[in-house]
């Protein structure tokens, strides 16, 4: 009985080394907390999938805000009795990845997610102060904004306000976030100094980049749009609150003020005597004018209403374009075919339509598909176009790419925040795990257990 025990025993021994030994190593560097969100919930995700992975995250030792250098030197100090290391990283984190890789032997291999490996213009405008101004391009930017939207009169859930916190922390960030701009010394030692060790890149883009999807991903960990969402509900309710503060306080005289004097003409004596006669329909007039003032007043009060919903709408969308050529300072552009379509009768017809329906001035009993139907449509033309670099919402395609890579995944549809969070994008959970089951090579191989 007793050896029946210590074999049990030494079964269950070997099974523990075998699992311990089949285990890989993994070293996980979130970037900085402006531009993303760490690794926790990517980490699980895997875990849960079964990948067996060690996982070291070094909270208490590695800090970003070092600066690359010296978060990488701190590092480099923790893993020494750590072998055969993936190191996986994402954003600034990727540089620090980058550097520790030279400095220990532990690192065997690296996934560089989201890295600005090229260095960021977003960074630049963000951090850099314009020469003879109080401020960075950006915070120029947001004041502009701020000014077109005419101070706190926009309810637009407060897109601008998210994007100034964000822009303002990257500011704030300045000293270390130059490791990662265009002109970074860091950078061009690095990028002299290429990795040793095999190394894979994931690059994100966003085809229809939107300033609110961006704000949103870095606020909530979900593929919603909390901010396009909340915008479009709230500038529904403003467009609406004006039709209806317009119709409430418009007087709908069915004669005209003209065919109101005239019918009163009608309806006084015939006996009264011709100075009695004027007096009384100047006192009409007079009596009617007040109603009529308000009506304008109505029409005024409606048009500017609408003036600020339009403005508070331009100042969200110029914020959005002017974000996007920040992106593209640096970066090339692409000819391309493109069609265009050209406005056809069909199409303003249609549009005319639905503007009349949308404002209660539609009297006829048609749909604006009936109403329209027979008008030349569908007027296209050829032509060539400049096409942007794709991008993230803060780093270019060609920012995020490192010649020598075993393999490159491109994380379509996906932004910045969301790169690091794999259990919410299947394009990011794909590209994992493809990587860990060796199809880039055994540098990346995870078991399963």
């Amino acid at each position: 009985m007793k050896n029946r025990i210590k074999f049990t025993a030494l079964i269950a021994a070997l099974l523990l080394v075998n699992a311990a030994s089949a285990q890989r190593n993994t070293l996980w560097m979130r970037g900085v907390s402006q531009t993303s969100h760490g690794w926790n919930g990517t980490e699980n995700y895997f875990e849960y999938l079964g990948y067996d992975f060690q996982n070291y995250v070094f909270s208490n030792v590695y800090q970003p805000g070092l600066g690359v250098e010296a978060a990488a030197d701190a590092v480099a100090e923790s893993i020494e009795n750590y072998d055969d290391l993936l190191g996986i990283a994402h954003d600034y984190g990727g540089l620090v990845m980058r550097d520790l890789q030279h400095k220990s032997d532990n690192v065997s291999a690296m996934v560089l997610v989201g890295t600005p490996n090229q260095g960021s213009s977003a960074i630049d405008f963000a951090t850099i102060i314009e020469p003879n101004a109080n401020g960075t391009r950006a915070q120029i930017l947001v004041d502009a904004i701020q000014d077109i939207k005419g101070g706190d009169r926009c309810d637009d859930c407060d897109l601008v306000g998210a994007f100034d916190s964000w822009i303002t922390g990257l500011y704030g960030g300045r000293e270390y976030l130059s490791d990662a701009g265009t002109g970074s010394e860091v950078l061009l030692d690095l990028n002299a100094n290429m990795p040793t060790v095999p190394f894979a890149v994931m690059w994100g883009s966003v085809e229809d980049f939107s300033i609110t999807r961006l704000m949103s991903s870095r606020a909530f960990p979900s593929d919603g749009d909390y901010y396009t969402d909340c915008y479009a509900d709230r500038l529904e309710m403003a467009r609406q609150k004006a039709m209806k503060d317009f119709y409430y306080t418009t007087i709908r005289n069915t004669t005209g003020f003209l065919g109101g004097v005239l019918n009163f003409i009608g309806a006084v004596s015939p006996s009264l005597d011709l100075d009695n006669l004027i007096s009384r329909i100047g006192s009409f007039i007079n009596s009617q004018r007040q109603n009529f003032i308000t009506e304008f007043e109505a029409v005024r009060e409606r048009d500017e209403e609408l003036a600020r919903i339009l403005r508070c709408e331009f100042a969200n969308q110029l914020l959005a374009a002017e974000w996007q050529i920040a992106l593209l300072e640096n970066s090339s552009l692409e000819e391309t075919e493109v069609t265009i379509n050209i406005p056809s009768e069909y199409d303003e017809c249609m549009i005319g339509c639905a503007t009349d329906m949308a404002w209660g001035d539609w009297g006829m009993n048609l749909t604006c598909e009936e109403f329209c139907a027979g008008l030349p449509d569908d007027e296209t033309i050829t032509a060539t176009a400049l096409v942007p670099e794709l991008n993230d919402g803060l780093l270019t395609r060609s920012e995020q790419l490192l010649d020598g890579a075993v393999k490159t995944y491109h994380l379509e549809e996906t932004n910045h925040f969301q790169e690091s969070r794999a259990g919410l994008k299947p394009v990011v959970s794909d590209a994992f795990e493809d990587l860990f089951e060796g199809s880039a090579g055994d540098a990346f191989r995870i078991p399963k257990q």
